[in-house]
């Protein structure tokens, strides 16, 4: 027989986690949930909330807004719900949102706005952006993902084939001192500055990233004291450098590879045990970033550490692993 003291105990955690746990809202588009829009369950929801979305499609015409709210909106299943921007607006508006605030296992396809094709992050928001797939998405700043003044957190998603018409085909970010960059991959990704990344003014953390045919996967502009780009691949850059600075930017770069740019390997700020070698990617030409068993890039090659965003994905392979230009990589896709 409990005491009382024990019934007292535990009718308190019941009553904890039904006030501090919050509430598991569905959204499911085919009518098995508690709403059928992303933005419908995003309105009910409160801070400490999750918002599950089923399988499926989900077109937008307008971005999702968490509405300051620190709310979870995750996938049911990692990347098996599709936001579909049509081409007529970003998939998700992050404005201010505390570290709570996430965004978790998506496929974003389609997205078009002036900053932050994909993802914007302003306002001094803290959110955290993680495994999800960045697709075919266009803007002025930041095709993939925009990060304006927020210490944000993005980490093992993949952002492809985006573009930007200024800077940023897969990430831009501005005056964001505490950003984290993690685990990404950055591929096939195109702007007149900063294919992969452009960071201006920031001094985020870029660590295990793979940037790999992009026009360029890395500019670095203006006062960037504290920026590290570490254990991360830049390889095969189809117009520009793996690496480069305008206006001041000097990065402290160590343990990372950067091979096969079509303007250069060399590597401005602070360099520290890189390597310039073909990282051996599984397949390249289907854009497979796996690393083969025999690639210099695993633990225990350049580094005890793996570099790059993935690890081995298939046996030994045979280098040098051959170029593509932009054309045909794109001629590829069509």
């Amino acid at each position: 027989m409990r005491s009382a003291t024990a019934g007292a105990s535990g009718a308190a955690v019941l009553l904890w986690a039904a006030c501090c746990l919050g509430t598991t809202i569905r959204v499911d588009i085919a009518g098995g949930g508690d709403y059928r829009t992303i933005q419908e369950g995003m309105d009910a929801a409160a801070s400490g909330d999750t918002v599950v979305v089923a399988s499926g499609t989900y077109p937008i015409t307008s971005s999702i807004s968490y509405g300051g709210k620190e709310v979870v909106l995750r996938a049911e299943y990692s990347r098996n719900a599709v936001i579909n921007c049509q081409g007529m607006t970003r998939a998700v508006r992050f404005e201010g949102e505390g570290a709570g605030a996430k965004l978790i296992g998506f496929v974003i396809v389609g997205g078009n706005a002036g900053y932050g094709g994909g993802v914007n992050c302003s306002g001094g928001t803290l959110a955290t952006v993680s495994d999800c797939y960045i697709v075919n998405c266009t803007a002025e700043l930041g095709g993939g993902i925009y990060v304006y003044q927020s210490d944000v957190t993005v980490t093992a998603c993949e952002i492809m084939w985006c573009s930007a018409t200024e800077a940023g085909g897969g990430i831009y970010s501005y005056w964001s001192a505490d950003a984290s960059f993690a685990g990404l991959v950055l591929a096939g990704n195109s702007a007149p500055a900063g294919g992969g990344m452009y960071l201006w003014g920031s001094s985020p953390a870029v660590q295990s990233c793979t940037l790999y045919r992009n026009t360029d996967a890395l500019h670095v502009r203006g006062s960037t004291a504290g920026l590290t780009v570490l254990q991360s691949i830049l390889a095969f850059s189809t117009v520009g450098k793996g690496i480069s600075c305008s206006e001041g930017g000097a990065p402290f770069v160590g343990m990372c590879d950067v091979f096969g740019n079509a303007g250069g390997d060399d590597i401005c700020g602070t360099s520290w045990e890189n390597a310039s070698v073909d990282p051996r990617f599984c397949n390249m030409e289907q854009w497979d970033v796996e690393l083969c068993a025999n690639s210099p890039c695993l633990p225990g090659g350049i580094s005890p550490a793996l570099i790059g965003a993935m690890g081995q994905g298939c046996g030994d392979c045979e280098a040098p692993a051959a170029r593509s230009s932009w054309g045909a990589v794109k001629a590829l896709y069509r």
